[in-house]
């Protein structure tokens, strides 16, 4: 059999471009990485905005808030209106118009009820609504919505969980994006700004670990350092027999701005200062979140864990050094 050298090479020749192609998209192919981010805390800011916009307990048309729903709602439930197991969030609500000129207290009623939601007006500088007098410029009306709370001369709300930064876990990851809304009045919309901040500290942390437990019916585990846990916490409970929150607690005394909205969810009281004095040279740790059948303590014999076919009775919350 004779082989035609210049066939062979006139073959190569045309068939050379198609074989490096090949070759070349079978390069690409292999060295390409794929890289997700997934930025869960940005989508659920996104996400949870769409939600309090079109949610007919907060607003009076799509985007535009109800003052009075407004003020209910800061007034009731933490996280009332969405939750996140993994994050808490902090949603401020203001309008862009600043401060209401007036001439006089009573010209302040209407901006006190609908601002501060106040039926009964107590007027002047020792009560709840004011037209506070200004030395240089126009006055301006202010009201205070609880007698214990400091003036407040705009249209403004605050709702959700709100870690004070005193007892702020740290380090905490956040992240916060601003949306346009509206705040309706009798016959206009003022234009308005909602910021949404989204947390994840200890709080939240070992909440979601302790709702996952009961839902799911399987141990969780929450790693965490020393230094993360919020200044003066020594204690994570349910608030009250009946509460709705848990909280974390200095002693007797839920610390400020650390409760989160978790109700229907059985769960043992943490002596957090307990754990930590029972290894106080470790400053690594993990909250076991057991969800338990029968009662049992720490650490729960196999026979009290709940199965998939067996009900929860409580949440048990064991604290080990790691």
């Amino acid at each position: 059999m004779k082989f035609d050298v210049m066939a062979i090479v006139m073959f190569l020749l045309r068939m050379g471009p198609a074989i490096l192609f090949v070759f070349f998209m079978m390069l690409m192919f292999f060295s390409f990485k794929v890289d997700v981010r997934e930025n869960t805390m940005e989508r659920f800011v996104f996400e949870l905005s769409d939600t309090v916009t079109s949610d007919t307990r907060l607003v009076a048309d799509e985007s535009v808030f109800s003052p009075e729903k407004l003020t209910a709602a800061e007034q009731a439930e933490i996280e009332q209106y969405a939750q996140n197991c993994d994050f808490g969030y902090q949603i401020d609500i203001e309008a862009s118009t600043g401060p209401t000129v007036c001439g006089s207290d009573n010209d302040c009623s209407g901006f006190c009820g609908n601002v501060c939601g106040l039926t009964t007006l107590d007027m002047g500088i020792t009560g709840n609504c004011n037209c506070n007098l200004e030395v240089f410029g126009a006055d301006f009306c202010e009201c205070k919505k609880t007698s214990d709370r400091e003036w407040q001369d705009s249209y403004k709300w605050r709702l959700g969980y709100m870690p004070t930064s005193m007892f702020m876990s740290n380090p905490i990851v956040e992240t916060s994006s601003k949306f346009p809304v509206g705040i309706e009045m009798s016959d206009t919309a003022l234009p308005a700004t909602m910021e949404i901040t989204a947390y994840d500290a200890f709080l939240t942390r070992i909440s979601c670990a302790t709702a996952k437990a009961f839902h799911t019916k399987e141990k969780f585990v929450m790693k965490f350092a020393t230094n993360q846990l919020p200044f003066g916490a020594t204690a994570f409970r349910r608030s009250g027999t009946a509460g709705t929150h848990v909280c974390l607690y200095n002693g007797n005394d839920p610390l400020a701005g650390e409760c989160r909205y978790l109700p229907n969810i059985p769960v043992e009281d943490l002596d957090i200062l307990a754990g930590l004095l029972s290894s106080a040279r470790n400053s690594k740790w993990q909250v076991t979140a057991y969800p338990l059948k029968t009662s049992s303590a720490c650490p729960p014999d196999a026979s009290a864990i709940a199965g998939r076919s067996d009900t929860v009775s409580t949440i048990l919350l064991c604290m080990e050094d790691v």
